[in-house]
């Protein structure tokens, strides 16, 4: 008898035993190796979801902001000498910052207030290849606008369809 022998025999001779050991046993390295599998893969898209969202960082125009308050009740704020800002002087500045490889996407919006039949409406101008990336969750019906478009809300009020052009003038 040598060692090589002696599980030999004890297949042998308990072979059903033998086969449920040995399917355990596989059963349960399959089931490891899955569940590793699995958890680095849920790690690795948590990252890439992290790493896309990345640091928010707003850019404001520069502006004088006057606190009014009344007998200890505060009435608002009102904003003085706004300064507009030059998207591609901020693009480039934003550029400039020294992680610039860590920042994921630059997707600059544009807000402001105008008026269209005489109604005061507020207007957002986005970039869409960049804001697409951004916003992976967003379904459309239809396409994605090439131009200035008026909105669903926007232009049912106004009594004009959507993706119509619109003229404008900033307040």
């Amino acid at each position: 008898m040598t060692i090589f022998t002696l599980p030999l025999r004890h297949i042998r001779g308990k072979w059903l035993r033998a086969m449920l050991l040995a399917a355990i046993f596989t059963i349960g390295l399959a089931s490891m190796s899955g569940l590793y599998q699995v958890s680095t893969l849920v790690a690795d898209n948590l990252e890439k979801k992290m790493i896309s969202f990345g640091a928010n960082i707003l850019v404001t125009p520069r502006h004088e902001t006057l606190k009014i308050s009344y007998g200890g009740y505060s009435l608002g704020d009102v904003t003085l000498d706004e300064q507009p800002i030059r998207l591609d002087a901020a693009l480039k500045a934003i550029d400039g910052i020294g992680y610039r490889v860590n920042i994921a996407i630059v997707a600059p919006k544009v807000l402001a207030t105008s008026r269209i039949s005489g109604q005061a409406v507020a207007l957002v101008g986005v970039q869409w290849e960049e804001e697409l990336h951004l916003k992976g969750y967003w379904e459309v019906e239809g396409a994605f606008p090439e131009a200035e478009r008026g909105g669903g809300g926007a232009a049912s009020s106004n009594a004009k369809n959507i993706a119509n052009e619109v003229h404008y003038g900033f307040i």
